[in-house]
């Protein structure tokens, strides 16, 4: 049978005392060296480490007295008699942890009955005492008495018509403060309630600064809090970044009829993001916004999703694949720190949104250029780019040539590809104000739409496949296809 890991140590502790005496005295030593190194006294310990130390040597011989476990006394060369005991061990062991176990679960069922029991007595006990003082008859008072002391009191030189007045006066307020009492007390409903907490907010209470006297004569022991003023900001807050999320160069709307969510019985059309969100969050604060990253996750509208590989982008824009594509690959080399073309773009013009800088007008930003700090420009380099190319078929008598996109490795220099990156920013400069000239344009034609206007927007959706319910094989080859148009209608109603 195998020796189990203490085993082999015992053994090999066996045999270093026989065959090496001093090495075994130093392995010794310098165990005990480390075992005193890791010790603590007690008197370098804390006051309430101290007393844990004492609980623990206290347990630990209580448990030593209480300790009757039968030591099985086997032979040292029987393993399999040693190893039967311990797997008897570990099975009493796995026993008691799961009894354990079970035990405290009970305990805590019990210990929050006690807590369910103790409430319902403090809630017995105080409706047994509201019963009493209800039954208890207190010797009925009129309100006009304390009012009479007061004014005795108070200001006692003045002429008898005169208190008549004050004293009635102060009556009135006094029975209007006990009836508002009286009525708050026996609202049932948060409703009810919430209509006499409105005196608190009046202009004429606040005009005076009248709050703590109505509060207190409503029996309040606070404030109101102002839960409406909380909720129109959230709802303000969801619907500006609804619209930010809605617009055409932040997300691209779905043309499938099944691609749709619901949620909360209210049913959307999916929307797809262009970009990730950290791109987006950061175009929000460059256009004023002043929510966080976590608000700003959390307020998205739930239609609006990123994008899967189901999902991918078969609309991409050339010039901004193409750019990326020679972006990433200097990325990856060290040269730029973003491959974003919008982040680019923003690195040789003053303003992203101004036509003068865009169109090469501007005499500040005008020729201004990306740095690369390279080492050698000769460096060979690839990266990826899309081409249109020439594409023959047909038989050799009667061969056709038509054109196909395909996505190609190029391969050139450092220094190629750097100065192709200038010069297609310069080209790409025109076309992303173009871009977001369109955008803004379309937003400002909607939010400004007249009553007697409308727009029409028709655009692209999907091809779709003409199939017969019964054909033969060789018409899968010249099935029809028909184009679906997506049209959007505005008007203002």
């Amino acid at each position: 049978m195998p020796l189990s890991a203490a085993e082999r140590c015992r053994r090999y502790r066996e045999n270093l005392r026989q065959s090496n005496p001093e090495k075994y005295d130093l392995m010794k030593k310098k165990n005990a060296e480390r075992t005193k190194a890791k010790k603590r006294k007690i008197a370098n310990m804390s006051e309430d480490e101290k007393l844990a130390m004492r609980k623990k040597w206290r347990d630990a011989k209580r448990n030593k007295k209480d300790e009757k476990v039968e030591k099985l006394v086997v032979p040292n060369n029987d393993n399999r008699q040693r190893r039967k005991y311990r797997s008897k061990l570990l099975r009493e062991n796995r026993i008691l942890k799961e009894k354990n176990k079970n035990l405290c679960v009970t305990n805590g069922s019990l210990k929050k009955t006690i807590l369910r029991y103790r409430k319902k007595i403090n809630t017995l006990t105080n409706q047994l005492n509201q019963l009493k003082t209800e039954n208890t008859v207190e010797p009925t008072k009129s309100p006009t008495t304390p009012l009479k002391k007061y004014i005795e009191e108070e200001i006692p030189d003045i002429s008898v018509e005169s208190k008549q007045k004050i004293r009635k006066k102060l009556l009135e307020t006094r029975v209007l403060q006990e009836s508002l009492k009286e009525t708050y007390n026996d609202s049932k409903s948060n409703e009810e309630k919430n209509v006499l907490k409105k005196l608190l907010v009046s202009e004429s209470v606040k005009k005076y600064n009248m709050q703590f006297k109505i509060r207190k004569y409503l029996g309040l022991k606070r404030g109101i809090r102002h839960y409406y003023s909380i909720k129109q900001k959230k709802i303000r807050t969801a619907k500006e970044l609804t619209k930010f999320f809605e617009r055409d160069d932040i997300s691209r709307m779905t043309a499938g009829k099944k691609e749709c969510v619901t949620r909360q019985k209210i049913k959307k059309q999916k929307r797809f993001l262009l970009n990730t969100l950290s791109n987006l969050y950061k175009i929000y604060r460059s256009e004023g916004g002043i929510l966080s990253f976590a608000s700003f996750k959390r307020y998205r509208p739930f239609y609006v999703v990123s994008p899967h590989v189901s999902n991918r982008n078969t609309c991409a824009c050339i010039k901004h694949a193409n750019l990326a594509f020679k972006a990433q690959t200097l990325k990856k080399l060290g040269l730029i720190s973003s491959a974003d073309p919008n982040d680019l773009i923003s690195k040789i013009v003053c303003d992203i949104k101004s036509k003068s800088c865009m169109y090469s007008e501007c005499t500040v930003c005008y020729g201004k250029k990306l740095s690369f700090a390279f080492a050698t420009d000769t460096q060979e380099v690839s990266w990826l780019e899309w081409t249109t190319k020439n594409y023959e078929y047909g038989k050799s008598n009667a061969r056709k040539t038509t054109k196909k996109t395909v996505k190609e490795e190029k391969i050139g220099t450092l220094n190629t590809l750097a100065d192709m990156i200038q010069k297609d920013l310069v080209k790409f400069k025109y076309h992303h104000f173009n871009i977001y000239h369109q955008h803004k344009q379309y937003k400002e034609a909607i939010e400004n739409i007249k009553c007697n206007e409308i727009i029409i927007h028709c655009d692209f959706s999907e091809n779709y496949s003409c199939k017969m319910a019964k054909e033969v094989q060789s018409m899968c080859t010249l099935q029809a296809q028909g184009n679906k148009l997506l049209c959007i209608l505005e008007l203002r109603m």
